[in-house]
């Protein structure tokens, strides 16, 4: 990555990430950045091939959104690029929610505090789809028993 790919600042307080005409482009959250976007705390950037998270302090952390299927494929393919040159893991759930009358919305809002700000989460069909970057083996298996004992409780079995 060189200093003309990306613009990374901050005005009137607020972050953002301006994208400057790069032949890979900038993604943030799986969509590209066309022109400019603010930056919020637990914010995924992709420059090339170089993953950022983006952390802010002070505040409250975003109401996590669930990425749509695009968002999701775009995410799982930069995750899979890091993977492969990195040589570092990345785990992905599919979680089968037992009970099709809870919003995707309540499902993620739930998930929230038990993902980190790395990880992402959006639903395939019936499926809740997260990605946990730097997971594998036992760590993800920890994790997916954790993601299922928030989950049951509101959806019933998963």
């Amino acid at each position: 990555v060189s200093r003309q790919h990306a613009r990374v600042g901050v005005a009137e307080g607020e972050a953002f990430i301006a994208d400057l005409g790069s032949h890979n482009g900038v993604r943030v959250n799986g969509e590209r950045v066309q022109g400019t976007r603010p930056l919020d705390g637990g914010d995924v950037v992709t420059l090339g091939n170089v993953t950022l998270v983006f952390h802010r302090g002070e505040r409250p952390l975003p109401e996590r959104r669930a990425l749509e299927t695009e968002g999701l494929r775009a995410r799982l393919s930069e995750e899979l690029d890091r993977v492969h040159s990195s040589g570092l893991a990345v785990s992905v759930l599919a979680l089968e929610v037992e009970s099709a009358r809870v919003p995707q919305v309540e499902l993620v809002r739930a998930l929230h505090g038990a993902l980190r700000l790395m990880d992402g989460v959006g639903q395939v069909g019936g499926t809740l789809m997260v990605l946990l970057p730097d997971l594998s083996g036992e760590e993800a298996e920890a994790a997916a028993a954790h993601l299922v004992s928030v989950l049951t409780p509101l959806a019933g079995r998963v």
